[in-house]
């Protein structure tokens, strides 16, 4: 398992060589960019473990209901997003990423729409 000084380390080789690269051919920069950033996510999904233990052990002590799972979308969507628009934007295609920030946005508002319905029932019940 890497840790995050051994990421550390591999992030900023990668970063120094893809700068070296840039100079000769631009689009190798790309591409040793687009690798550590799979790198990086493929090694973050193994702790998606651990945060899901901790999650039903949360499950214990609080009644969240049926809402966990939108809440694990919404943690999803936002990640997913973000690395895709990262990724866009570093390789130049700023608008590309900009629209995938906001299909994302628009994404988790649809996804927490059930939430925020059952948040106004219950004011509702409780002002009536």
């Amino acid at each position: 398992m890497m840790t995050i000084i051994q990421l550390g380390i591999f992030v900023v080789c990668v970063v120094l060589m893809a700068v070296q690269f840039k100079s000769l051919k631009p689009e190798y920069g790309i591409y040793m960019t687009i690798a550590a950033a799979l790198v990086i996510f493929f090694y973050s999904l193994s702790k998606i473990q651990v945060i899901f233990e901790s999650i039903n052990t949360l499950k214990k002590y609080v009644n969240l209901g049926g809402y966990m799972p939108v809440i694990i979308k919404i943690v999803g969507i936002s990640y997913i997003s973000e690395f895709a628009s990262d990724i866009c934007k570093d390789s130049g295609y700023g608008t590309i990423g900009n629209q995938i920030q906001i299909f994302g946005k628009l994404s988790i508002l649809a996804v927490s729409m059930p939430v925020f319905e059952a948040l106004f029932k219950t004011i509702d019940g409780l002002i009536s």
